[in-house]
């Protein structure tokens, strides 16, 4: 395991701090964009720990790279942090209720984070890679709810959110941080 270098900890420092300025809102958005391989992920782990250390609450939102249920994966563990920060109670979220619709389940795990869009910050690990093009042409396969929750977490939150890769819809403010490009 290699150690983060300073850039990777300069970085995680500037989106703390920008997080800690900015107010919640749609455009709220700090852009963490780099080639592959560059320490993307690395920075927002980082960042995660300076976030906190700020007083507020970082909610790290993964889907497994193009796998067919990504949309599920991800809001368990949303739930998860949430119920783990106190910010809500896994009984009062029909997540885990399986008579539920899927809409009724993401919209009462979105509702708890809007709820809390003052404290939260969601910290994104490439959101476009959550589900498959190919899927999503399907229309009511998992890879559209996949879809469905990764646009919402690009563009249709209030909640601070700091995204590596690229992003879905350009009505976003952008800010930039710099990471040392890895040789190849």
């Amino acid at each position: 395991m290699t150690l983060p270098d300073e850039h990777q900890v300069t970085a995680a420092e500037r989106i703390a701090k920008w997080a800690e300025k900015t107010s919640p809102g749609l455009s709220s958005v700090f852009k963490v964009t780099r080639a592959m391989g560059t320490g993307k992920s690395t920075v927002l782990f980082l960042a995660q720990a300076e976030i906190q250390r700020c007083g507020l609450v970082p909610i790290f939102l993964s889907g497994a790279m193009n796998d067919t249920d990504s949309a599920a994966v991800t809001l368990a563990g949303i739930v998860d942090q949430l119920v783990f920060n106190g910010l809500a109670d896994r009984d009062g979220l029909s997540f885990w209720n399986p008579h539920k619709p899927w809409r009724e389940k993401f919209s009462s795990i979105t509702e708890a984070l809007e709820r809390h869009a003052n404290r939260i910050v969601l910290v994104c690990d490439e959101p476009p890679t959550w589900y498959t093009a190919d899927e999503v042409l399907l229309g009511s396969c998992p890879g559209s709810h996949a879809r469905a929750v990764a646009d919402w977490a690009s563009t249709g939150t209030k909640c601070r959110r700091v995204i590596s890769g690229y992003l879905l819809g350009d009505d976003v403010q952008r800010q930039w941080v710099g990471i040392r490009k890895v040789p190849i």
